[in-house]
């Protein structure tokens, strides 16, 4: 996912080299490669030389800081699967190939791009399901917890024709339970409390500064 910008390209393929000439056991790292992909032209994304050649397995970690971001990746995610090389037989995976995305939940007080990262995967007929970390699922404790999520193809969504807009998306269902929606159920939670404590002029306040900020 590194551009060339601020140098972290550079430094990418310089680990990338430190790598292959410090390996312990004496071989060598041969095969290890790196390029920039820009997520609005994930043919980037495929091998070097070969156009039929596909990736066995996509990783990332905390990859979102924006909701245009989210939005972008969740297509270039989608665009991956869809060229992915399958797993092995019966090996407990589906057949459209493995991405794995590590997410910080919860950062920043909560008011991080979870949400944003589940309904752009969502409108793109993605799915991501928790298979590793600390999903906090028995605590409503308002912090940051780090949760590996599989991506996978949702079908029942991809072939919707409305995959493009959020008003048909139905997330009542995981709203309870999915860790990229717990900060916003527990924001949400806390607003209606503090809103059934305020007078009627209170709220009547809050909620004309709620429409304010909307419009600026």
């Amino acid at each position: 996912t590194e551009t060339n910008e601020g140098g972290a390209f550079d430094r990418l393929r310089r680990n990338l080299s430190l790598g292959q000439s410090t390996s312990t056991d004496g071989t060598s790292s041969a095969g290890l490669n790196a390029r920039a992909l820009d997520w609005n032209d994930v043919d980037g994304f495929r091998v070097d030389g070969d156009r039929e050649r596909q990736w066995d397995f996509v990783c990332g970690s905390d990859l979102v800081y924006s909701a245009d971001g989210a939005d972008a990746l969740a297509r270039c995610l989608a665009q991956i699967l869809s060229h992915m090389k399958a797993p092995a037989v019966g090996d407990g995976a589906t057949s459209e190939g493995r991405i794995a995305i590590a997410q910080t939940c919860g950062r920043w007080g909560g008011h991080g791009f979870d949400e944003a990262l589940y309904r752009a995967l969502r409108r793109n007929g993605l799915s991501a399901s928790p298979v590793w970390g600390d999903t906090l699922a028995d605590s409503d404790e308002l912090r940051q917890h780090v949760v590996v999520f599989r991506i996978d193809k949702d079908e029942e969504d991809a072939n919707s024709n409305q995959c493009a807009k959020d008003d048909w998306l139905d997330i009542e269902k995981d709203m309870a339970s999915h860790p990229l929606l717990r900060a916003a159920r527990l924001h949400a939670a806390k607003e209606a409390a503090a809103m059934s404590a305020m007078t009627e002029e209170e709220r009547g306040e809050a909620e004309a500064s709620r429409l304010f900020d909307e419009l600026g």
